[in-house]
This record gives structure tokens, C-alpha cells and sequence, in this order.
């Protein structure tokens, strides 16, 4: 059963939109997760990288509320989040498979969150325009996701997670299945988008070109653990060192 925080804002925890305190998870044998502690300040744009099997994912999942902990606690905005349902965390994700449901258009995909929560049709269309026009996705609106290019399906499915106004953003690996161009595209828009809305950002990435691009920090982690918290002035400083360097292929640093 997963550990959960007691009742009520914890002294200090609300100077970080995100708090993780010892988070544990387990699948059968297998390790995710072990006492990972880390602190996400609010507006920051913070990148989880990592070799296959590191716990990436599993912890950006724990965070949006879709996997339980073995044990440990999560708090946002100085509250305990682990016994909060997903709609509840104030969070918005994308993955790398977009998930937008094909039957529906363009409009009715990135809406979806809003009518769900019972907004007025004005509201949502209102909401609607003015996210496509924020990821340059204008006059699209009535298309399906089938008949739009990767880079488009990937815009959609970012205005969708913005719409319900999150605090905070998760990205599993967003732009994996996109080529190099359209890639670079997007994760430049990605970022302008983010310090315009000055949202907190958790962003899962296997490409340390793109975490160093985006990120205000690097958090590496290494067999459910983390392993490095770096900002891209330590890699000019020769701040990193054993596996972090190695997987970073730095080599060690003299000295």
C-alpha cells in the first residue's frame, strides 16, 4: 500500500510546486523507484534523463497520479498529492504517442478536458481558438487527427494538455516518434510556450542534446535513483562526475 503523507500543508514544502520525499515503487522483483528526493521550483523547467529502465517514466507517472508508491510522499503546492485523483493534481500530460482520440476533431480534442469539467460551449470555443492559435495550428480546427503530420498531432495534443490550465506539465518523451527537423521545431516552440505561461515543467527525455536545450535542470537518475541534479553551467564548470559524467560521455573531470 502506498505511504501516504499526513493531513495538512507541510512547514517549507509550499516554497516548490513539487516535492518528492523518499519515493519508492516497486513491480514484482524490479526496483522503479528508490527514495527518489527531489525538489521542483515553480516555473522551472526541469529534465529527467537516463539510460531504459532508469525510473523516468515511473516517476512522472507517480507525479500525475496514474502509478502508486511503496512508499515515500509527494507534495504540490504544499499539500500531500499521493491519495489526490489525477484530475485533482492540477497537472496536464502529453506522451509520446499524442492519444488523441481519432473519432473526434482537432477542436473537440483539445476541448475534451474543458467539457468534461462542465465549461459553457462559449468558453470552450473561446479556450479552443486561442490555443490554436498559440501552437500555430489556426484554421485546422475541424480536421481529424489522421489527416494532420506528426509534428501538427504532436501541437494537438500539447493544446490539450494546456487547456484545463494546469499548473504543472508533464512530457513523456514527447517528440521520440518525430524526425530530427520537426523535433527541433517543436521543442523550440515547446519552450517559448513555456516561459510565456511560466508553467512547471517535468520533461522526460532519452536525448541529452535536448534535455541540455530545454532544461533549467538536469536530473539524472540511474537505477531508480537519482544520480545528478545539474544545471547546464556544470557541464562548462566540470561539476560532473562518475556515472553522470560517463553517461553524459564527459569522461571524469581532473582533480
Amino acid at each position: 500500500m502506498a505511504a501516504q503523507p499526513g493531513g495538512g500543508a507541510r512547514a517549507g514544502v509550499g516554497a516548490g510546486v513539487i516535492r518528492m520525499l523518499g519515493l519508492s515503487k516497486g513491480f514484482g522483483a524490479t526496483r522503479a523507484l528508490e527514495g527518489v528526493s527531489l525538489d521542483v521550483a515553480p516555473g522551472s523547467f526541469v529534465a529527467l534523463l537516463g539510460p531504459s529502465g532508469s525510473g523516468k517514466t515511473t516517476l512522472l507517472r507517480v507525479v500525475a497520479g496514474l502509478e502508486g508508491v511503496d512508499a515515500g510522499e509527494l507534495w504540490i503546492d504544499g499539500r500531500p498529492a499521493l491519495g489526490l485523483a489525477p484530475g485533482r493534481r492540477g497537472v496536464g500530460m502529453v506522451f509520446q504517442g499524442y492519444a488523441l482520440f481519432g473519432h473526434m476533431t482537432v477542436a473537440e480534442n483539445i476541448g475534451f478536458g474543458l467539457r468534461v469539467r462542465g465549461r459553457g460551449r462559449a468558453e470552450v470555443r473561446a479556450t479552443v481558438e486561442r490555443l490554436l492559435a498559440l501552437v500555430h495550428l489556426d484554421g485546422l480546427g475541424a480536421r481529424l487527427p489522421s489527416q494532420l503530420s506528426g509534428g501538427q498531432r504532436q501541437r494537438v495534443a500539447l493544446a490539450r494538455a494546456l487547456a484545463v490550465e494546469p499548473r504543472i506539465l508533464l512530457l513523456d518523451e514527447p517528440f521520440g516518434a518525430l524526425d530530427r527537423q520537426v523535433r527541433e521545431e517543436l521543442r523550440a516552440g515547446l519552450k517559448r510556450l513555456q516561459q510565456e505561461l511560466g508553467i512547471t515543467t517535468l520533461f522526460v527525455t532519452h536525448d541529452q542534446e535536448e534535455a541540455l536545450a530545454l532544461a533549467d535542470r538536469v536530473v539524472i537518475l540511474d537505477r531508480g535513483r537519482v544520480v545528478a541534479d545539474l544545471t547546464p553551467g556544470d557541464l562548462v564548470d566540470g561539476a560532473v562526475r562518475g556515472f553522470a559524467a560517463r553517461f553524459l560521455s564527459l569522461g571524469e573531470p581532473e582533480g
